[in-house]
């Protein structure tokens, strides 16, 4: 359906114009709405006030409007631009069929890896020393005697361990796929003879991308998984301080560096790609 002449291109502008045709009409009838609202009497304290805002969210709704406008006149090349990819990658697909498959292929691969990685998991969660615990329920003293898990350190840092190792797995698997379709997809481009390409271009771009190319994206899924791994931390030490009193500074302190950490970990997934 990409591939049929300007099919994409209207489908993509007319969204585009919906979108500031309904930003502009909703803000023409919250306009026409506080006018009318105000030539009503009586007025009250509280009808004028709603007649206010109304008319400031109608000013609002027409500034989105103007900027969506300008927005897609100053991006107008860049979108056209990503209408050709668009539709080259229609083309490809119609050639390489196969490549809908490798999607289904790394959720195979990840379901076979969560298997075994949840049963590691379990068995070392299993390896904790049981305890009672007693606690007091009211004023009374009544107390209730309960079984807990505790963990020594050793079992502790393999569990930390698991989470970099699901971390990592996760983002190799997905960086294995990229990388194939971006192997299969260059081929085609720069291949004259577009009618030679074939489901077997998809099977030697996973082929290349297993034999020659592993060091780059696992090194590529190990960027993105170290900075995981410690907003994993992050969120481990903010859950500490919140069993603390006073510490709103620290907290403040540990969101921001979750913020920036997380604003990092975009950046890889972009260079990454």
């Amino acid at each position: 359906v990409l591939r049929i002449p300007f099919v994409l291109t209207v489908v993509i502008w007319t969204s585009i114009v919906g979108v500031v045709s309904v930003f502009a009409i909703a803000g023409y009838y919250t306009n026409a709405l506080a006018a009318k609202w105000a030539l009503e009497d009586p007025l009250t304290s509280v009808r004028e006030q709603q007649i206010k805002s109304t008319e400031i969210m109608s000013y609002i709704l027409f500034a989105m409007s103007a900027l969506s406008l300008l927005v897609a006149c100053c991006f107008f090349s860049s979108i056209q631009t990503a209408v050709r990819c668009v539709k080259e990658a229609g083309r490809a697909i119609n050639r390489m069929p196969l490549l809908f498959f490798i999607p289904f292929l790394q959720a195979v691969a990840m379901f076979g890896f969560w298997i075994v990685w949840g049963y590691f998991s379990v068995s070392l969660a299993s390896l904790g020393d049981i305890y009672t615990r007693t606690f007091q329920v009211d004023m009374q003293g009544t107390q209730v005697t309960v079984r807990v898990f505790e963990f020594n350190d050793f079992i502790t840092y393999c569990g930390w361990f698991m989470i970099f190792i699901f971390f990592w797995v996760a983002s190799f698997l997905l960086a294995i796929g990229e990388m194939s379709i971006a192997i299969a997809v260059s081929q085609w481009y720069f291949t004259i003879q577009k009618r030679s390409v074939n489901n077997y271009w998809v099977m030697g771009a996973l082929g290349t991308t297993l034999r020659y190319h592993l060091g780059t994206v696992a090194f590529g899924s190990l960027l993105i998984a170290i900075v995981r791994f410690l907003r994993a931390v992050l969120i481990r030490i903010k859950r500490i301080i919140a069993s603390l009193t006073n510490q709103k500074v620290a907290n403040m302190l540990l969101c921001c560096c979750q913020c920036c950490l997380c604003c990092m970990e975009r950046i890889l997934n972009f260079v990454n790609k």
